[in-house]
């Protein structure tokens, strides 16, 4: 899950810039500033800029608890319990376990740090959202040519993302063929949800135990491959 900006010489550009930036702290704010929340997400793949059939779809969910943090796109889950960080790929049955301070998922509120990436930014206020466009440099370390974000302009919350590919992907067309094309994926998050979360996902011992002084997988990941980055 990813969100990023902009900037550009000319005045109206920087005005622009300081405009998104402005937002984008509030946004950080907004979830920094609360204890619980929770949304779901969902992924939709289109094969190009313009095109209105979905070609891959897969959902996704953030929780934060204090200072705990869960997330799941698709079949991978991210969990971060006090300076724990776990990786489960349930596809590859594997996990990677290290140690890292708590990140507060950065991608999501450290928006304005991405403005260096941006040559260009448009915001405009539409129906009480803000939408924000921004257009990567010439030369770029970004995946993306642009991206779009969606903004509520009462509450700071994130409503969706626009991702246009940089890389081209194959697709099939209408008569069977092979075509390559740049995608766009859209990001759509659900209202946030700010009551207090309980349950396994926040227990350590749901993923991994310690067993004569080294980490194994939990019984309920039985099977799975351990990456150890602290040893």
């Amino acid at each position: 899950m990813l969100l990023f900006l902009v900037s550009n010489i000319s005045a109206q550009s920087k005005s622009n810039t300081e405009n998104v930036k402005e937002i984008f702290e509030k946004v950080k704010n907004n979830y920094e500033t609360k204890n619980f929340y929770s949304f779901n997400i969902k992924y939709q793949l289109f094969k190009s800029a313009n095109a209105t059939v979905v070609e891959e779809f897969y959902t996704g969910k953030i929780i934060k608890n204090e200072a705990k943090y869960y997330s799941k796109i698709n079949n991978t889950e991210f969990i971060q319990i006090e300076d724990i960080h776990l990786k489960i790929n349930h596809d590859e049955k594997a996990m990677l376990y290290l140690k890292q301070p708590v990140s507060s998922y950065n991608s999501l509120i450290e928006l304005a740090s991405f403005l260096k990436f941006f040559e260009q930014t448009n915001i405009e206020l539409k129906q009480d959202t803000y939408v924000c466009e921004l257009v990567s440099k010439n030369i770029t370390v970004l995946p993306y040519s642009k991206v779009i974000v969606y903004i509520d302009a009462k509450t700071y919350c994130i409503n969706k993302q626009v991702l246009f590919l940089l890389n081209q992907q194959n697709f099939e067309d209408d008569k069977g063929n092979i075509i390559a094309s740049n995608p766009r994926l859209e990001i759509i998050f659900s209202p946030v949800n700010h009551n207090p979360i309980s349950g396994e996902k926040f227990v350590l011992s749901k993923y991994v135990s310690l067993i004569d002084g080294n980490i194994k997988p939990s019984k309920h990941l039985k099977g799975y491959q351990i990456i150890n980055t602290t040893l």
